[in-house]
């Protein structure tokens, strides 16, 4: 089950992430405003309006960082640090000197691993 820290009054159901992966895949501009508006007033407002958003809430996603517990699972960590990407900035640059400590406090899989690490990654030149 993928978790963050959710106030009382604000839960995150266990469907987020999979909600925020399929807008990006389908990349359908209706699913992507309908899927950040339905967790605008949540603690995953931050992740969604980092990829889905027009604009990156670069403050929002910092402070989400800071938090110890905030990332608590293979999703959560993947959608982050796609967000902090997208942010670039100070934003990217604060997920990078936070990536060690996030990604080593907690039990995560190879893939992610593999995949977090590679997001700022120069792509490899395309074969003509």
């Amino acid at each position: 089950m993928s978790r963050l820290p959710v106030a009382a009054d604000k839960p995150v159901p266990a469907a987020a992430p999979a909600a925020l992966y399929a807008a990006l895949a389908l990349g359908d501009a209706d699913l992507a405003k309908r899927t950040q508006a339905a967790y605008a007033s949540s603690p995953v407002a931050a992740i969604a309006d980092g990829l889905l958003g027009q604009t990156a809430k670069p403050d929002a996603l910092t402070g989400l960082l800071k938090q110890p517990d905030a990332l608590a699972s293979d999703d959560w960590v993947l959608l982050a640090a796609l967000a902090c990407r997208r942010a670039g900035g100070e934003t990217w640059l604060a997920w990078r000197a936070q990536a060690s400590s996030i990604m080593g406090s907690r039990p995560l899989s190879g893939g992610v691993v593999v995949v977090v690490n590679r997001i700022g990654a120069n792509p490899l030149p395309i074969a003509r």
